[in-house]
């Protein structure tokens, strides 16, 4: 298979030709009908000239006196005298060699024609005045053979030309295809292990170019997605080895005991408390994955959306109430939205509960919902330590807790706020961090009127 550099070269070379080609054969026509037209001029200055000369003789004008009258046109060696005629018919002049072409001459034709003889090419031309009619005869042999020249000339030059466009073209292809070897050899490079190669296309064409800021974006959507893998995988392990190695712990105490019967209430209580861990990581992972494949169950309907967040106040007000939280709302009455009402309360129930678990003792939460034209927006505030810019972008990510320690001191999962946003995104809607300061920090969930873009079940 012929590369793309030969192919372009070959092309090119072939168009070029074509052209060339195509040229010479445009100007050989040009000039040959430029040269007939200045050929049919020349011939009728000359039958002008004749007339003139034969008038001046007129008086005396015999056979015997014509060859002294065209004796004076003899300089010219391509147009010659065939015949002269009075006005009445009477033949005064009649060239011998040339009666074969007179007599090939179409009378019902124009006054200036083409005729071929013996594989030679002539021009004759009729002329008339008052008093004579003339014909003359011109060869276009001369002519003839000098436009085969000149299409010889271009003949040979142009495979020369074939050449030299093929050779051009070689050479600007492989600079311009530069950038795709370019593309080719860092993409070559890209592995799993290396997945941070980009690809410089800073001197690239534009459409190179473009076609490099497409790779280099995927090539960031793919480190991205195989980061997040990476951290996913380390993070569930981390997250389940702890309940898991607790349970374990507690098994094998309750195994060494002589009556396997005696195990402690506060033993059971906290091997319940990790299981129920474990089954509350295992639950809000399978959402999470099919939220993210698109494959999240919808059971849509229209419910109250005010009454069921007034609801869930009360088990904020129940969580707030250890660490001395104060919480205030402001909930506008009989908002209706036609959602999944259960994956709803449970994202902002995990907001709510974010809200707490990093709340401080007397602190506030404070939370808003309204509804606008297009959509039903929750704001919930809440004071605490601000999150770090540098931290905010990663809020929403599996496991994240704010902290390099991965404390488990504060409860929960560490995927309520990562699967409060998928629930509202398959809603067609969005959770975003507004901000953190001093102050506090302020979430809100968006949901828009027209409920979720597709129904996957009722």
């Amino acid at each position: 298979m012929r590369s793309l550099r030969a192919q372009l070269s070959l092309w090119s070379g072939a168009l070029a030709g074509l052209a060339v080609a195509v040229f010479c054969v445009a100007v050989v026509l040009e000039l040959r009908y430029a040269l007939r037209h200045t050929l049919d001029q020349e011939m009728a200055d000359l039958a002008t000239d004749i007339f003139a000369q034969l008038s001046a003789a007129d008086h005396g004008l015999d056979s015997s006196a014509v060859p002294e009258v065209l004796a004076l046109f003899d300089e010219n060696n391509i147009i010659r005298v065939a015949q002269i005629r009075t006005g009445d018919g009477a033949l005064v002049f009649s060239s011998a060699s040339d009666a074969t072409l007179i007599d090939s001459r179409e009378e019902d034709g124009p006054d200036v024609q083409s005729t071929r003889v013996e594989g030679r090419s002539f021009r004759m031309g009729r002329y008339s005045d008052p008093r004579f009619e003339l014909d003359l005869i011109a060869d276009l042999g001369g002519i003839d053979s000098s436009l085969v020249r000149i299409l010889v000339a271009y003949a040979i030059a142009l495979p020369f030309a074939f050449i030299a466009v093929v050779v051009g073209s070689a050479w600007i292809s492989g600079r311009a295809l530069a950038p795709l070897r370019r593309v080719t050899e860092v993409s070559t490079q890209v592995t799993a292990r290396e997945l941070g190669r980009r690809i410089d296309g800073r001197d690239a064409p534009l459409e190179v170019r473009e076609l490099i800021e497409v790779l280099n974006g995927m090539m960031d959507r793919l480190e991205r997605s195989f980061t997040l893998t990476d951290r996913f995988t380390s993070d569930a392990s981390h997250e389940m080895r702890t309940p898991l190695t607790v349970m374990q712990g507690l098994l094998e105490q309750a195994l060494a005991k002589d009556d396997t019967s005696d195990v402690s209430a506060k033993d059971a209580t906290v091997l319940l408390d990790e299981t129920q861990r474990l089954i509350a990581i295992l639950e809000s992972l399978l959402l999470l994955s099919r939220a993210q494949a698109g494959n999240l169950e919808l059971r849509v309907r229209p419910f109250d959306v005010s009454r069921t967040v007034e609801e869930l106040e009360e088990d904020l007000r129940a969580l707030a109430a250890r660490p001395r939280v104060a919480v205030g709302s402001s909930v506008a009455p009989d908002l209706e939205y036609s959602g999944d009402e259960g994956l709803l309360r449970q994202a902002i129930f995990n907001i709510f509960t974010n809200a707490v678990r990093h709340n401080h003792e007397g602190g506030r939460v404070r939370f808003t919902l309204e509804k606008t034209p297009v959509a039903i927006i929750l704001v919930v505030f809440n004071t605490g330590e601000p999150i770090p810019e540098a931290e905010q972008e990663h809020v929403f990510d599996r496991f994240f807790r704010g902290d390099a320690s991965r404390s488990r001191t504060s409860g929960g999962t560490g995927l309520g706020l990562n699967l409060a946003r998928e629930i509202a995104r398959a809603h067609g809607g969005d959770l975003k961090l507004v901000g953190s300061t001093d102050e506090g920090t302020t979430f809100s969930l968006r949901l828009p009127l027209e409920g979720p873009r597709s129904i996957t079940g009722m």
